[in-house]
């Protein structure tokens, strides 16, 4: 099994790697954004609280994936709201290949169009919690994306986890 953190504060990624944790997931927040779609329009469902919950700008974002990497961690990026406007997709789209560049483990993401721009970028998919993976067909949904991974939500019971396993073999699962 593998322990997933969300990283907050860079200082503490060698406790947390100490400690067992070997994948890791960072938000960021974009000021540019914020200025062209306004204060609640979200990258990944907490830009309203800025960088009190993403205390990373993008910039400071790609410095510190690799840095996270030297240490053995895998890292992925969070576009974690569940719809984007045409004009945010195109925007977003500007991320995406820093982020390949940069050698980024992987994406996750809730809204399928952005998937697919994801996946068109050459970067690895992961259907976020927040897609509603409840059962077979919606995860073939997102598979047809491009998701490689699915964060299965909370709730779904251990019956429907084993029809989606066993009807998705070929996919990760969280």
């Amino acid at each position: 099994m593998n322990v997933l953190v969300p990283v907050n504060n860079f200082e503490h990624i060698d406790d947390y790697i100490s400690s067992g944790a070997t994948e890791f997931y960072m938000g960021f927040h974009d000021n540019k954004w914020q200025e062209k779609f306004g204060p609640y329009a979200d990258i990944n469902r907490l830009t309203g609280y800025r960088s009190d919950a993403n205390p990373f700008s993008f910039q400071e974002l790609l410095e510190l994936i690799p840095e996270i990497q030297k240490r053995g961690g895998t890292v992925y990026i969070t576009f974690n709201s569940s719809m984007y406007s045409g004009e945010q997709l195109e925007y977003m789209e500007g991320y995406m290949d820093p982020l390949k560049e940069i050698g980024v483990d992987g994406v996750i993401v809730s809204c399928p169009e952005l998937m697919t721009i994801c996946k068109a970028h050459g970067l690895f998919c992961v259907a976020s919690t927040i897609a509603g993976c409840y059962n077979r067909d919606i995860v073939e949904f997102y598979k047809q994306a491009g998701a490689g991974r699915v964060i299965l939500p909370r709730d779904v019971t251990l019956e429907d986890m084993k029809k989606i396993t066993d009807a998705h073999k070929d996919l990760e699962y969280e």
